[in-house]
């Protein structure tokens, strides 16, 4: 693996363990409370996603890998579709729409850590 495909992977699953944890989301928010958190990361969400089409890319993920992170690009697509105005940190938190990303980030973390346990 070349240091740009590892140094990707790492950024990916670092943006989906923020999405995953109501924790780590709070925290951003406390570190850069003039960020919109939910907005900051579905932005470094859909510029990783403009990579897929790359063969470094796909090179970095095993089969069943590229497939948890479409269905998870999938669930947050869908459940982002149903906001009329995102929420910042932490009323978001509250949103089924947003735990149901969440959830979904973890699913996905579940399976990229489970290659690499």
């Amino acid at each position: 693996m070349t240091e740009l495909q590892f140094n990707t992977r790492n950024q990916i699953i670092n943006t989906l363990e923020i999405f995953a944890s109501e924790q780590r989301q709070i925290e951003y928010k406390k570190s850069v409370p003039f960020v919109h958190v939910p907005d900051e990361i579905i932005a470094q969400w859909h510029g990783y996603q403009e990579l897929n089409k790359r063969d470094w890319y796909v090179k970095i993920w095993h089969e069943s890998e590229l497939k948890s992170i479409e269905n998870f690009d999938l669930t947050l697509k869908s459940s982002l579709n149903c906001f009329s105005n995102v929420r910042d940190v932490p009323e978001i938190l509250l949103k089924k729409e947003w735990t149901d990303i969440m959830e979904a980030a973890d699913e996905c973390l579940k399976c990229l850590n489970s290659n690499y346990a």
